[in-house]
């Protein structure tokens, strides 16, 4: 069933950490994220942060055993949840987190020949296609995640 304009916006939701709420433009990225999201048919609740290398640092540590700061993390709200697990059919089924240190997009930019913006998008767009069960770490699915990152960031970017 297709979501409304006015409940589209109830499917994002956007946490700017400070000195980021500057940086970044709210409005900027829930409409990109509300046109990935029409991409890719799937209108899940979804939630964005975006904050420093300390905080992404703890929950990597926390969450992934892995020290150090890292670009984006993904936290699935799908994973592990029982088949026999109904949602009301009034409810947008949640799709989970995403968490963007944006110190590191910054230094990222620079590496990947991108602007702050596309750097974000390419992360929004890498967290999200996480949040839907793809990896990276063999590499048959690292080519297919790469040639789907390709091909939304070309697709939600046009219109950006």
């Amino acid at each position: 069933m297709p979501v409304d304009n006015a409940a589209q916006e109830e499917l994002v939701y956007i946490t700017l950490h400070e000195p980021f709420e500057e940086q970044i433009d709210e409005v900027w990225l829930r409409e990109l994220a509300l046109h990935l999201l029409r991409e890719l048919n799937d209108p899940g609740v979804l939630e964005i942060v975006v904050t420093d290398d300390q905080t992404i640092a703890q929950l990597n540590e926390l969450y992934h055993g892995q020290q150090g700061t890292t670009d984006v993390l993904s936290f699935s709200a799908r994973e592990n949840i029982e088949d026999s697990f109904v949602w009301p059919p009034e409810m947008q089924i949640p799709l989970g987190e995403i968490v963007v240190s944006l110190p590191q997009a910054e230094r990222q930019k620079r590496e990947n020949d991108r602007t702050t913006e596309e750097e974000v998008a390419f992360l929004l767009v890498h967290g999200v296609l996480h949040l839907l069960g793809h990896d990276h770490i063999v590499q048959a699915e690292r080519s297919t995640m790469q040639n789907q990152e390709q091909d939304l960031m070309e697709r939600i970017m046009t219109s950006a």
